[in-house]
């Protein structure tokens, strides 16, 4: 009879560590998800910030020829092209900030953590 029990009990502690298993097989599998979904927010962003970077360096080149080609010499040159530089910049900082709201892209679809 102790021979059956102790092999019962075997069976127990075995499917009780199997149990145990299991659960930890699913949570690195739910962790592993997260982390490539993650990967590929990440990577959508830095896309995204290389197209937005690619686009304002068209436009600073576009406001850099346009200036030169108005400009009577240097030192009006350098002022106009300041001058769009910098409203250039300050409608970059109202675009982000709005972004940086509940209405911008990146909050309408944050990753799952």
């Amino acid at each position: 009879m102790a021979v059956s029990f102790d092999i019962v009990t075997i069976a127990v502690e075995l499917h009780t560590a199997f149990q145990r298993l299991a659960f930890q097989a699913n949570e690195q599998t739910r962790t592993i998800a997260s982390l490539f979904e993650q990967d590929q927010w990440m990577r959508l962003l830095n896309g995204e910030l290389g197209h937005r970077i690619k686009n304002l360096l068209t436009i600073v080149g576009a406001f850099a020829a346009q200036t030169l080609h108005q400009a009577c010499n240097l030192t009006s040159a350098n002022n106009a092209l300041a001058v769009r530089l910098s409203a250039l910049g300050k409608a970059t900082d109202f675009l982000t900030a709005s972004e940086c709201g509940c209405d911008g892209p990146a909050a309408r679809h944050p990753p799952a953590m």
